[in-house]
């Protein structure tokens, strides 16, 4: 966690401040309906809005940032895994500088004529619920279009493999009890197999 901290330091204060300037006015209901003139009170409970936006907004920042390690924790885990070691892709990070979007990595490398991103799914509400998300890229020729052509390409792979409903790239979705993870070839093999697959361009 302390690595998040430093890798996102600045974005972290962004969300900070956000969350500081939003839970502020929040602070000073109580005063609607009271007996005393408004601005009155607000001057007395200043201080303690104060306060309590800063615990108010340090919670949110804390507990965002914990739910974020907790589920790259679990990828960092499978992916240290045989299987996807022994590809010896590059970790890319995603979501830096983001106040929407968590902070996160893939794996991208090459296997054979063929590169790959290779990301992991982690459900919000269970983390139990992970899937693996193969993803070979491949572009459409000149004289067709991309959508098309990975659809077509879908199709002829149908029955071998489970797509996402990305339009534009051909996502396979694994779950990880199709990978053996302690076998160094399991994720090699089924690249082979897809790839034998690939080598067949279909018609658009």
């Amino acid at each position: 966690m302390w690595q998040l901290l430093l890798m996102e330091k600045r974005t972290l204060f962004k969300g900070f401040l956000i969350c500081l300037i939003v839970v502020f006015p929040f602070t000073f209901l109580p005063l609607i309906g009271g007996e005393e003139a408004f601005w009155e009170s607000f001057v007395q409970r200043l201080p303690l809005s104060i306060l309590y936006s800063f615990v108010g907004a340090t919670f949110i920042c804390l507990a965002a940032l914990y739910h974020n390690y907790e589920r790259q924790s679990i990828k960092l885990r499978m992916f240290a895994k045989p299987a996807f070691k022994a590809l010896g892709f590059d970790y890319v990070p995603t979501g830096t500088g983001s106040l929407v979007d968590d902070l996160g990595f893939y794996l991208l490398g090459s296997h054979n004529e063929f590169r790959y991103i290779i990301d992991m799914e982690i459900s919000l509400d269970d983390h139990e619920q992970q899937e693996v998300i193969l993803s070979p890229l491949i572009y459409a020729p000149d004289n067709a279009k991309q959508d098309g052509f990975i659809k077509a390409y879908k199709v002829m792979l149908d029955r071998e493999f489970k797509f996402t409903s990305n339009q534009n790239h051909l996502e396979i979705i694994l779950s990880l009890k199709e990978i053996q993870v302690e076998d160094p070839l399991a994720v090699t093999k089924l690249m082979n197999r897809l790839e034998a697959k690939l080598k067949i361009q279909p018609a658009v």
